[in-house]
């Protein structure tokens, strides 16, 4: 049995988290939860910065950004920099 791929989104400083669970990794499904963090929590006028790993599927040319979006792309593999790894009580 293969276990889910889990998208998500965690603010450091509070602990607020977004996740959605998908069959695989794709750039496509990154896409889609990104559409939907931006609905849920693009709506205060603050500058989001999104720390990600250097995966094909977060560097997709066809990926739109929004504007109030940042990526901060960590050093390659570097998992332990990546405060989402940790992420067991979310």
């Amino acid at each position: 049995m293969r276990l889910p791929w889990l998208y998500g989104f965690v603010e450091p400083l509070t602990g607020e988290s977004f996740f959605w669970e998908y069959s695989r990794l794709v750039h496509q499904f990154f896409g889609e939860v990104l559409t939907a963090f931006v609905r849920e929590y693009l709506n205060s006028g603050v500058m989001h910065i999104i720390q990600l790993d250097q995966s094909a599927s977060h560097r997709a040319a066809d990926l739109t950004i929004p504007p109030d979006v940042v990526f901060y792309f960590q050093p390659p593999y570097s998992p332990e920099l990546s405060p989402i790894e940790n992420c067991e009580h979310c």
